[in-house]
């Protein structure tokens, strides 16, 4: 009878189901935020640092310990780390949806203080820290040069320099993640970095070369001695040649 009725009367079923449509957007505008359902698992992310070492050494005695520790935590999915070859370290535990953000983030901060006793003590003294997130971003933005102007070191650096303090004046912002970019700091590292081995490596030829010269030098004696022997009766004309020998292959 009720599909007979909309099927003979068109606009009846039109007006309903737009009458129906008005009410759930309005009762959805009233509806309080703390109602909706959690759809995103909560997330604990713990970071650190690592000054000097690379990522399999921040793997092996920062990663390792951590992941050990929390393995078993109360409501936990999964974690991933991230180790870097600038000595970072990004920890991040997932948890079930239906847990407390604010428990997860007790019971991770009890299990980074069992496995701070086997970390390194540089890894201490620049300390954990911990953040609560969700997972997904609010805002991505991008900067670019549009007349090609500036390379991506310019712009990193003016990110870094200027739109992240625009954070500390928006409200509800906890925290920024910087994808892609290089930072001036760790630039400068690496080309002392390169600067230092190159001057290590330049050490070491100095030293053979020193070495090989000594060498010559001693198989020149060898090879005139052998000769005034030979002139003289004492030696014989082999020896005098294998001496001539070693000096040009040393040579």
């Amino acid at each position: 009878m009720i599909s007979k009725l909309f099927i003979n009367r068109p606009v009846v079923a039109m007006v309903i189901a737009i009458v129906t449509v008005i009410v759930g957007l309005v009762a959805m505008a009233g509806l309080p935020v703390a109602q909706f359902p959690d759809i995103v698992p909560p997330q604990i992310i713990v970071s650190t640092t690592y000054t000097g070492a690379d990522a399999q050494t921040i793997e092996q005695s920062v990663a390792t310990p951590l992941e050990q520790q929390m393995s078993g935590v109360d409501d936990l999915l999964y974690m991933q780390s991230t180790n870097a070859n600038d000595g970072t370290m990004t920890l991040t535990v997932t948890f079930d949806v239906d847990t407390n953000p604010n428990i997860d983030e007790v019971n991770v901060q009890n299990r980074v203080a069992q496995a701070q006793p086997n970390l390194p003590a540089e890894v201490n003294q620049f300390g954990l820290s911990m953040r609560k997130s969700t997972g997904i971003p609010t805002l991505i933005f991008a900067l670019y040069s549009p007349q090609q102007t500036h390379d991506s070191l310019f712009l990193a650096n003016y990110a870094n320099i200027n739109a992240w303090s625009i954070k500390s004046d928006v409200k509800f912002a906890k925290a920024q993640q910087e994808f892609a970019i290089v930072q001036y700091q760790q630039t400068i590292q690496n080309a002392f970095k390169e600067v230092s081995d190159g001057l290590i490596q330049y050490q070491k030829v100095r030293e053979i070369r020193a070495e090989r010269e000594l060498l010559v030098t001693k198989l020149r004696e060898r090879s005139r001695l052998a000769h005034l022997r030979y002139e003289g009766g004492v030696d014989t004309l082999l020896n005098a040649l294998d001496s001539d020998r070693e000096l040009f292959d040393a040579e």
